[in-house]
Parts: C-alpha cells; sequence; structure tokens
C-alpha cells in the first residue's frame, strides 16, 4: 500500500491532472542527480530535478509475486549532466535510484512513490543511453551468507582483514600507540611501525629524517619507529611498450596478482582494475581500462594476496610473528572430501 496526501489523492482522481515523473540518483560516491520528463526544472525536498536531459521512463510495473521488476530509463548524454565519460567509466554503477511522481503545479501535495532499485546494463548509443533499473526485489535473488573455504574470504586491505595498504601520513605533536602504521609525508614507499614508545607517547615537533632500510629504526622524540617494505607502489605507464612501469617494485613474481591498479592522472584517473598476471615485472589487468592510457600516466598498484595461510603470516607486523593471522577469514584445516570419505581405518 502506498502512502499518499490527501491532496494528492484527489488530484489523481480528477479527469486532468499536472503530474510529473522524477527519479533521484544516488552514485556509490555520494553524489546525488535528479532528473524530470518534466519541461522545466523542479526542486524538491532541497534536490533540483533538471529537465533538459531528455529523460523518459518505460511503463513501471509492480507484482506480488516477487519477481524481480524492471524500469529501462532513456536520457541524453550530456557534458555536464550524464556525460559518456562517466557512464563508461562506472561512475553510476550500482547507483541508487527513486522514481516518484509529484504534481508540478503544487509541490506542497507531496510525492507518489512509485519504484525504487539499482541501476544495472549501461547502454551507450551514438547520442544517448539506456539503463535498466532493477528493483529491491533483485536483491532476494542474491546469495546471502558465507560458507566454509580454506583460502581466506575477505579482500587484502578490506575492513575484514584489516591490513593498512595506504598508512596516513606522519604529523607531528601526535600521540601514537603501539603497532600505528604511518609514511613519510614525502613517500619514500616505506612503511614505518611503531614498535617503542616513552613517556606521553607522542611525536616530535618536526619530521624526523626516516632510516629507509628494512628493519631500521628511526627515533622521533617519544616514539621509536620501524621501517618496513610498503604493500602500495607508484608506477607509470609506457606508451611504446604498453607496460605499467613499477620502478621499484618487489623482486617477487606475481607479487600484485589479485592486487588492484588505479590511475592517477589521466583519462583514466580514479578508475581500479584487478591485477591479473605479474610476470617479470609485466603486469597484466583483468579488465581493460576504459580510455587509452597515455605515455607517463602515473598510477598506484597495491600488492595482492593469494588468500592463504602463508600469506596471512607475512602481512602486518602488528601481531608480531603471527602477521595477520587473527583476522584470516578462512577454515584452512578443515577437513577435505579425501579425507571426509576415508573408511575403515583408511
Amino acid at each position: 500500500m502506498k502512502n499518499i496526501s490527501v491532496e494528492l489523492k484527489d488530484h489523481l482522481a480528477e479527469d486532468v491532472t499536472t503530474l510529473v515523473t522524477c527519479w533521484k540518483v544516488i552514485r556509490e560516491d555520494g553524489e546525488i542527480l535528479g532528473f524530470t520528463d518534466n519541461v522545466f526544472d523542479l526542486i524538491v525536498d532541497t534536490v533540483t530535478y533538471k529537465a533538459a536531459t531528455g529523460y523518459t521512463p518505460s511503463n513501471i510495473k509492480s507484482s506480488e509475486n516477487l519477481a524481480v521488476d524492471n524500469v529501462d530509463l532513456m536520457g541524453l548524454l550530456s557534458s555536464s549532466e550524464i556525460s559518456e565519460r562517466d557512464l563508461i567509466a562506472g561512475v553510476y554503477d550500482y547507483a541508487e535510484v527513486f522514481i516518484f511522481m509529484v504534481n508540478y503545479e503544487d509541490l506542497t501535495m507531496g510525492i507518489l512513490k512509485l519504484q525504487r532499485g539499482r541501476l544495472g546494463e549501461i547502454t551507450i548509443h551514438e547520442n544517448h543511453f539506456s539503463v535498466e533499473m532493477r528493483s529491491l526485489t533483485q536483491q532476494l535473488q542474491q546469495t546471502v551468507g558465507e560458507v566454509y573455504s580454506t583460502s581466506c574470504r575477505a579482500d587484502l586491505g578490506d575492513a575484514r582483514c584489516k591490513v593498512e595498504l595506504d598508512p596516513g601520513q606522519w604529523t607531528a605533536t601526535t600521540v601514537y600507540a603501539l603497532g600505528d602504521i604511518r609514511k613519510a609525508t614525502s613517500y619514500d614507499e616505506r612503511r614505518y611501525v611503531v614498535t617503542d614508545v616513552t613517556g606521553a607517547s607522542t611525536s616530535g615537533a618536526t619530521e624526523p629524517t626516516w632510516g629507509t632500510t628494512i628493519g631500521a629504526t628511526t627515533n622521533d622524540s617519544e616514539v621509536t619507529w620501524t621501517a618496513y617494505e610498503t604493500y602500495t607502489f607508484e608506477g607509470a605507464y609506457i606508451l611504446s611498450t604498453g607496460k605499467y612501469n613499477v620502478p621499484s617494485r618487489p623482486t617477487e613474481t606475481d607479487y600484485f596478482v589479485g592486487g588492484l591498479l588505479t590511475f592517477t592522472s589521466g583519462d583514466n584517473s580514479g578508475i581500479s582494475r584487478e591485477v591479473k598476471t605479474d610476470t617479470d615485472g609485466d603486469i597484466v589487468v583483468v579488465l581493460p581500462f576504459p580510455f587509452e592510457a597515455a605515455d607517463a600516466d602515473t598510477f598506484v598498484v597495491y600488492a595482492g594476496c593469494n588468500k592463504r595461510v602463508e600469506d596471512c603470516k607475512s602481512f602486518s607486523t602488528e601481531n608480531g610473528l603471527r602477521g595477520n593471522i587473527y583476522n584470516m577469514r578462512a577454515e584452512p584445516y578443515i577437513p577435505g572430501i579425501d579425507e571426509i570419505s576415508k573408511f575403515g581405518g583408511q
């Protein structure tokens, strides 16, 4: 049942109505945009709904059998609103959408909610786009929960893994605790971990001269830092060879496999791709970037993880030799099918 105001209900019963459709888009980055099929812009609940985008919805149908209700939306590509570049770059992927109707002659009547969901497949045509909006019942078709596995279900650096891939910068006269991790204000591809404190555990008024050799300690007033290898590396794209060059990369093969490569300049700036292979310094990503990279476009690339016990032990330092094993999301010692199927004293 939809709750609407008495005034809007009475207006719907009239022979002639002045209703228009609006749709609000909330992107994953928090940006909010509004569009309407009205002939002029509308402001509803402080959000401006633009009329210049040529937005056209298909018929909106809701069923009571929990089937997935889809709506196709079409609109004109606009450099000031929805650009082809943003669509290709995935800026609108999984954006949340609210569709409703209002009386443009009297917005105080409130809204009539029509549909809510997330954007699905996006198709770009010559001068316009079409996108499928999937209703909330789509989420009921998804598998929720986790299953036992011998490999870790967390991704390196996420909230469950807790490994700091890109720690914050050192700051002056700051209280630090044992295990805190920072990087130098002028990035030197090292992580510095607090391994000893005295007094009030406060850093100095000026940044110390860092000992960049792995295992070297740096005295910083009442804080002692120890240098460790970073998990984040900077590089630049080489157009002539088509390779991602990381000058100070580790020597291990497959070091970046499963990690993320994110451009920090150029047309692909801010766009990330997972690393598929990393052999002899030749990095290959799983999916191509949407735009052709230019020579010397810069990027950062994070270390990958094979999601095994050995990898968890090697990451982080806050738990000593145990590494990050406390945060591993796996059951590595669960019996396999061969063990389970044994019988008769095998």
